[in-house]
């Protein structure tokens, strides 16, 4: 498996790798609302397009490819609204890890974090000194907290009753558990 930067070939493999896993993850979630799962691709979709747009300079997509094939993917930029909103700006200069998706036929191979460590040695070559990412998934969330420990933020019942939002602040050189 490699890691390599987007490229606007690759346009087509990771939009049906976004629809994928974002189907996946709304089946795992026990979500059935299509709006909100048509807006969440249609995010990912804009975000995939600033990278190309802005050269990385606003959104800065890595894709892991094996065989070929994308299987993997995850981006980095500007902490998104949301995490603004819930944190009152006070990451609005910090860098988010977000997108990260992996196949759900890949997933539990390391991929994900292959692709974490994959961004933050860019990020650390590029003066960034720490980041911060955001989960509303509770299967994700369990995930994140094993391998980052507990949430900076917990926006409580974001979502709806016992639905929070949880935003984890690191520093590059920080180790996270595995």
């Amino acid at each position: 498996m490699k890691i390599r930067r987007a490229l606007l070939h690759d346009k087509e493999q990771l939009q049906h790798l976004f629809r994928t896993v974002i189907d996946d993850t709304f089946r795992l979630n026990n979500l059935s609302d299509e709006e909100d799962k048509a807006a969440e691709y249609q995010t990912k979709i804009h975000y995939l397009q600033s990278d190309f747009d802005t050269e990385g300079q606003e959104k800065k997509f890595f894709v892991a490819e094996l065989d070929e094939r994308i299987i993997g993917c995850i981006t980095y930029g500007k902490a998104n609204q949301m995490i603004n909103e819930i944190t009152h700006d006070a990451l609005k200069e910090t860098f988010e890890i977000g997108t990260l998706y992996v196949h759900p036929d890949y997933q539990g191979n390391r991929i994900g974090s292959r692709l974490i460590d994959h961004v933050r040695e860019d990020m650390k070559q590029n003066g960034i000194t720490h980041y911060c990412l955001d989960c509303g998934y509770k299967t994700a969330q369990v995930k994140w907290c094993r391998k980052f420990g507990e949430p900076t933020y917990n926006a409580q019942d974001y979502w709806g009753k016992n639905d929070d939002h949880l935003i984890w602040v690191r520093v590059i050189d920080e180790t996270y558990l595995k």
